[in-house]
């Protein structure tokens, strides 16, 4: 069995129903929501107004405002007086939208919602009284006009006119205009939330130039016409506007020239080293001649009677070094630092260094003082030495030669010269009568005895040699501290080959006996154990 597919348009004409389904149905839905929303919003305003009578009862008259969104931009006092009522204020369904409260007198009120179908619906205090309508602005009434068909300018009254409103209330009354050339204002409020209307009444004339025609520093703001409508003001000076006549009045062209004060140019203030730098004394005004030596002073004359200030400019002084500048001393400096300028602080220990300050934008220079230093001998002057020596020969100043046995150390910056540094020379070690060796880690001088020659230093290395204790000993040193009889033995320490070990001593014990009956006994009564020192002599030095 074969099966035919739809086809292109039979597709194209199923969508086409299905879309006009859906959209029927989302009408429908939207339609319902939008209504179940206007029922809120009626329900609101009847809470509202019940809230407004409840209040009016007990306060008599309600808070005045000329219009507001309740508990969003309405007086406390509004919001308070509707919220004592209810305990919560009602808010419209949709975000962003509220509910309006007017009242213009206190004894009037409106508390109004806006419908989904864009109409207004409305309670009214006066009535007791909902109502329902479009937004209505306010409508003009008879006695309103516009500025080219006014009231003659002969005509005293309003005449036949009589309202000012179509079918509101005006927010004042004001008296018919009966100064040719004046006009007068009032609003016609809206209904149902629409736009107020703001009306106005002219009584033509001829216009006058008034006495803003007189000489003005700024822009005249006043007394432009003494009779008429004045123009906006064009110009910098000389200002010029016209007093239009109304409804068919003359329109003449009035003009105001304008004083100009003196003002003082960029140069004012400013820092220069002479007069012939100042290159904008004045801004506006002629500029008179200098006055003074620094600062000096001029004045920038006004125009049309305008005042005249005076300015002035500071002269501008480098700084320059004193005297104590580029000097050789041996302390710091404490005066003459600057000859023109202001002196920083010093620092510095030798050279010492400061600066002198400019005025007023003046440069600033930087000034140094050398310290004095006197030559002195160095380490090397005074001593031995096997060679003629080339350092440590001035602890301060600088050596006249050098690897010499004399010299002298010139002072700095006009120090004086020491007297004359000499080191002597140093004997060889076969001279001395010594033999060469090695002390440490240097090359020294063995000598016999315990003193180094004249130029020689002892190096600590020595060759000692410990003497006998005393007499009566054993040919053979003790075993123990005590051994035989009336004996002191030996000294064990104290000798030693060359090397870095100075002069020592040493202890041995010798063990004394005592008898009852005198040495020979023999009933010993104790034995005694005596310590006693022995010394060792230095045979040999080492010396470098």
């Amino acid at each position: 069995m074969k099966y035919k597919a739809f086809t292109l348009i039979e597709l194209l004409v199923v969508l086409s129903i299905v879309g006009i389904l859906a959209g029927f149905v989302f009408v429908q839905t939207n339609n319902a929501v939008n209504s179940g929303k206007d029922a809120k919003r009626k329900s609101d305003i009847a809470l509202l107004a019940s809230a407004a009578v409840g209040y009016q009862s007990e306060s008599i008259s309600m808070p005045i405002s000329s219009g507001c969104s309740i508990n969003v931009d309405c007086p406390t006092a509004i919001n308070e007086a509707l919220e004592g009522q209810l305990g919560t204020l009602p808010t419209d369904p949709n975000s962003g939208s509220s509910y309006k409260y007017q009242s213009d007198t206190g004894t009037d009120c409106t508390i109004s919602a806006v419908l989904s179908t864009g109409e207004t619906y409305q309670y009214s205090c006066n009535g007791d009284e909902m109502s329902q309508s479009a937004p209505q602005d306010g409508v003009c009434g008879s006695r309103a006009n516009n500025s080219s068909s006014g009231y003659p300018s002969s005509q005293t009254d309003w005449g036949t006119d009589t309202t000012y409103c179509a079918s509101t209330i005006p927010s004042t009354t004001p008296a018919y205009p009966s100064t040719p050339g004046s006009s007068v204002s009032w609003t016609c409020p809206g209904t149902y939330l629409g736009s107020s209307t703001i009306c106005t009444a002219y009584h033509a004339l001829d216009g006058v130039c008034g006495s803003g025609t007189a000489n003005t520093y700024t822009i005249p703001t006043n007394n432009f016409c003494s009779t008429g409508t004045a123009s906006s003001v064009s110009g910098e000076g000389p200002w010029n506007w016209t007093c239009a006549g109304v409804y068919g009045g003359t329109t003449p062209t009035c003009v105001a020239n304008k004083s100009i004060d003196g003002v003082c140019g960029t140069s004012n203030n400013g820092n220069y080293y002479d007069t012939s730098s100042i290159a904008a004394p004045c801004s506006i005004g002629a500029t008179s001649a200098y006055s003074g030596s620094g600062p000096w002073s001029w004045t920038c004359a006004g125009v049309y009677g305008g005042t005249t200030p005076t300015c002035t400019a500071n002269k501008k002084v480098d700084g320059v070094c004193g005297t104590s500048n580029g000097t050789n001393v041996y302390t710091i400096p404490t005066v003459n630092f600057c000859s023109t300028g202001t002196a920083s602080s010093v620092s510095g220990s030798g050279p010492w260094n400061w600066t002198c300050i400019g005025q007023n934008t003046g440069s600033t220079v930087s000034c140094s003082a050398n310290k004095k230093v006197d030559g002195v001998c160095g380490s090397s002057s005074g001593v031995y030495l096997s060679s003629p020596p080339t350092s440590n020969l001035c602890s301060t100043g600088t050596a006249s030669t050098s690897g010499s046995w004399s010299w002298t150390c010139a002072g700095a910056n006009g120090g004086s010269s020491s007297g004359a540094c000499t080191a002597y020379q140093k004997q060889s070690c076969s001279a001395v009568g010594g033999t060469t060796a090695t002390c440490g880690t240097q090359t020294c001088c063995v000598v016999n005895g315990s003193s180094c020659p004249t130029g020689y230093s002892n190096s600590g290395y020595t060759t000692t040699a410990a003497t006998r204790c005393g007499e009566h000993c054993f040919s053979d040193p003790p075993s123990a501290p005590c051994y035989g009889g009336y004996c002191y033995g030996y000294c064990t320490t104290g000798s030693h080959t060359f090397g870095a070990v100075g002069t020592e001593n040493c202890t041995a014990y010798a063990r004394h006996r005592l008898w009852h009956g005198g040495e020979n006994s023999d009933d010993p009564l104790f034995y005694l154990c005596i310590p006693f020192t022995c010394y060792a002599s230095v045979t040999q030095t080492g010396c470098y």
